[in-house]
């Protein structure tokens, strides 16, 4: 059995794109999490390098009870390009909860 700290799918994009990340939040039981009073937010770091933050938001749209996007603006990726790991950032105000994790790769754009 292998484990994996990835739990959001793999995401490959052309730097310099527009790019819309959506996540749908859930308690440990499973049911929809409730959205409301909480601060969503974003961090992405190189793969390898959780001390680096390339690109953070920390104020994303909520789209639903239990729903929120981070959208990335093509001038922030321009010049990226490699795998980085990113990660979603729910604050209730005391505590910031991490509970999930995924891989983007982010090829170079054509200058």
């Amino acid at each position: 059995m292998t484990f994996s700290t990835y739990t959001l799918d793999e995401i490959t994009f052309i730097g310099g794109t527009n790019y819309t990340l959506t996540f749908n939040v859930y308690n440990s039981n499973g049911t929809s999490a409730n959205l409301a009073g909480k601060d969503c937010g974003w961090k992405m770091c190189p793969f390898g390098y959780p001390e680096i933050v390339t690109l953070e938001y920390s104020s994303c749209t909520q789209t639903g009870a239990n729903t929120f996007e981070v959208v990335i603006p093509s001038a922030d990726t321009l010049t990226l390009s490699g795998k980085y790991v990113h990660q979603p950032i729910i604050t209730d105000g005391t505590e910031d909860y991490r509970s999930e994790q995924g891989l983007i790769n982010i090829d170079p754009a054509i200058q």
